[in-house]
């Protein structure tokens, strides 16, 4: 399973900046993230302008389409 499907099925917001994935910075969130070690090492953070929200920002890891799994 990719990085960005994890987050999906796990009800994290999500977004993109063309091909970079860019989510909302939680605990939940960041333990994903360590799940992909590779991953946490390009990640970078963020705050938005919008709503002041801390969002992480993978380059790379969006996957157009993508819709969460129902299990």
């Amino acid at each position: 399973m990719t990085l960005h499907q994890e987050l999906l099925n796990n009800n994290i917001e999500c977004s993109n900046w063309a091909t970079d994935l860019q989510f909302k910075k939680s605990a939940k969130a960041l333990e994903i993230l360590k799940k992909f070690p590779l991953l946490e090492k390009i990640a970078t953070s963020f705050k938005c302008d919008i709503d002041a929200c801390v969002w992480i920002e993978v380059p790379f890891n969006f996957e157009k389409g993508l819709v969460k799994n129902e299990l």
